[in-house]
């Protein structure tokens, strides 16, 4: 069911990370279908996927290991924050189903949702922010190109959820745990996603004083 697959994903988003740059080193290594920790999910059409390959494979050829690895690092985000946005989605859907169907958790599902949407939120824009500017400062691609592969991966993503089943369980026990397991989701996916802003930041600054120090190299006699 939809809401047991957001909440799988979720897991593999809140197993302990090594930093963004190199899981995307290892998403290249490991295959185009695995990248993002298994967040872009295979479906039946290709067209997309084949086509994001491509972009893929010409973007990156020449470029040095480390933007290698900064764009995976983006890739690897951008599929992260879409994940983020589609459990999001899904528990919402939940709680106005455990809640229709178990009255009693109605209002403490309610209440406990919006202050985990009013914790990860504003973290996860700001994650979106840190993304948009280490596009636009680094200096290895065109940001046109990069943004372009990053919209067929969301076509990709919604190739493949449109054949999804989507049933949010509304069980006593399900709606229950959903409601238990919030306190621990908030903390760890805050935590992720700040981690995240904060590697994204420093990316930026990098690039910054590299596009600093070549353009004084210029201007020095």
């Amino acid at each position: 069911m939809r809401l047991y697959l957001s909440f799988f994903i979720l897991g593999i988003l809140l197993t302990p990370h090594s930093s963004l740059a190199e899981q995307g080193a290892k998403a290249k290594d490991a295959g185009l279908e695995k990248a993002g920790e298994a967040m872009v999910l295979r479906g039946p059409e290709v067209d997309y996927l084949e086509e994001m390959r491509e972009h893929m494979d010409r973007l990156t050829q020449g470029l040095s290991k480390e933007d290698n690895a900064h764009f995976y690092a983006i890739y690897t985000a951008h599929n992260m924050i879409d994940t983020v946005g589609v459990i999001t989605a899904d528990m919402t859907k939940a709680v106005k189903a455990c809640g229709k169907n178990n009255p009693d958790l109605k209002e403490p599902m309610k209440k406990r949702f919006k202050a985990w949407q009013n914790e990860v939120d504003p973290i996860l824009k700001e994650t979106k922010g840190q993304i948009e500017n280490t596009i636009s400062v680094q200096n290895y691609a065109d940001g046109d190109d990069i943004e372009d592969i990053l919209e067929l991966a969301d076509k990709v993503r919604q190739q493949t959820r449109a054949n999804l089943k989507r049933e949010p369980v509304t069980s006593q026990k399900a709606c229950t745990h959903l409601l238990k397991t919030m306190d621990k989701t908030e903390k760890e996916l805050a935590q992720l996603l700040r981690n995240s802003s904060k590697e994204f930041r420093q990316m930026a600054a990098l690039y910054q004083a590299e596009a600093s120090d070549k353009k004084q190299e210029k201007t020095e006699p």
